[in-house]
């Protein structure tokens, strides 16, 4: 990612609301804009290539699956007060990029966020899934 001041990068989130304005912030100091989203499918239907996902709002593994079945190529990184090894194995198996535990630090939050941008834009050009590609 470029880095540069302006707004360059579109991050959706289906985050708790008093939870937004401090992520959009802490974002938005690296060019990140989070656009909030009120459902899976508006999160998904977003040009995002990232969602963070508030797993103490809504039924993560569903939410995580759909978004990936709906775009392979999102990372999907998930929010949460109750996080634990179990749940880390879990969410990282089930699909999600990586897990951010509240109360989180805004340092910690954009370099997790920068990192799956950074994944994505490594990945090829496609929004075809490599496994389906290398079938035809």
């Amino acid at each position: 990612m470029s880095g540069g001041s302006a707004i360059d990068t579109l991050v959706t989130g289906l985050i708790d609301e008093q939870d937004l304005a401090p992520i959009q912030e802490s974002l938005a100091e690296s060019g990140v804009l989070l656009a909030p989203a009120s459902d899976v499918e508006e999160a998904a239907g977003k040009s995002a290539t990232v969602v963070l996902l508030d797993a103490d709002c809504y039924p993560w593994r569903e939410a995580v699956t759909q978004i990936r079945n709906l775009k392979p190529w999102v990372r999907v990184i998930l929010v949460t007060r109750y996080v634990d090894a179990r749940m880390w194995v879990e969410a990282l198996n089930g699909g999600a990029y990586d897990l951010v535990s509240k109360p989180f630090h805004a340092r910690e939050l954009r370099s997790v966020v920068l990192g799956a941008l950074d994944a994505r834009a490594k990945m090829p050009s496609s929004r075809t899934p490599v496994n389906m590609a290398l079938s035809s």
